[in-house]
C-alpha cells in the first residue's frame, strides 16, 4: 500500500462519513417536520371543526327562527 493509496482511502472514508452525517441530518429533519406537520394539521382540523360546528349552529338557528316566523305568519 502506497502513501497515495492511504490518502485516497482516507478521503473516501471522509466522504462516506460526510454522506452518512448528511443522510442522518436529513432524516432527523424529516422526522421533525413530520411531527410538527402532524401536530399543526391536527390543531387546525380541531379549530376548523369547531368553527364549522359554530357556523352550522348559527345557520340552523337562523333557519329554525325563519321557519317559526313562516309558521306563525300562516297559522
Amino acid at each position: 500500500m502506497k502513501a497515495g493509496d492511504a490518502e485516497v482511502e482516507l478521503k473516501g472514508n471522509r466522504r462516506t462519513a460526510t454522506r452518512r452525517l448528511r443522510e442522518r441530518w436529513y432524516l432527523e429533519r424529516l422526522v421533525r417536520r413530520y411531527r410538527t406537520g402532524w401536530l399543526v394539521s391536527v390543531t387546525l382540523s380541531f379549530y376548523f371543526l369547531q368553527d364549522l360546528e359554530k357556523r352550522v349552529d348559527d345557520e340552523w338557528a337562523g333557519i329554525s327562527s325563519s321557519l317559526g316566523e313562516i309558521c306563525t305568519a300562516f297559522f
